[in-house]
């Protein structure tokens, strides 16, 4: 149970600060929670991750930046993506496009982690330096953020 719910309530308050309040804590739960079940009560794979994971943070941190850019709202734009994925996904199965998985080395695997965590750590070494940067920063709080 919290090894569920702890992942939602962390990745959700990120999402919270990240898509100033579109999405947040109570959602990623609430999504969690629903997925779980109904992969539970529809699936015959026992053993599967249900929850929040990192690349999906980082894919939807990502959406909502392209949205502001764009000037179109978010949750639509968010639902259509996901409405757009769920129809390749379905043409992926029918066609049997997995097949295609075993041309996939491990140096693919290790550029995607690589390409991930190089987005969280521009994003912390990003959010430390606007501690740095404000003009309301004096030297003490700037100091408990790199320690802390």
């Amino acid at each position: 149970f919290f090894a569920c719910l702890a992942p939602a309530i962390g990745f959700g308050g990120i999402l919270d600060v990240a898509t100033n309040g579109a999405m947040g804590a109570i959602e990623m739960v609430a999504s969690t929670s629903l997925c779980g079940v109904l992969y539970a009560a529809l699936s015959a794979q026992p053993i599967q991750l249900v929850g929040p994971m990192g690349p999906n943070l980082a894919f939807t941190i990502s959406l909502y930046q392209l949205s502001t850019r764009l000037g179109i709202p978010f949750l639509p734009f968010y639902a259509w993506t996901g409405l757009w994925t769920a129809g390749f996904l379905c043409t992926a199965a029918l066609t049997s496009a997995s097949n295609t998985v075993k041309y996939l080395t491990r140096f693919t695997d290790e550029i995607f982690s690589v390409l991930i965590s190089s987005i969280f750590l521009f994003e912390a070494v990003s959010d430390v330096a606007k501690t740095f940067l404000s003009p309301r920063s004096v030297p003490e709080i700037a100091f408990l953020t790199l320690t802390c």
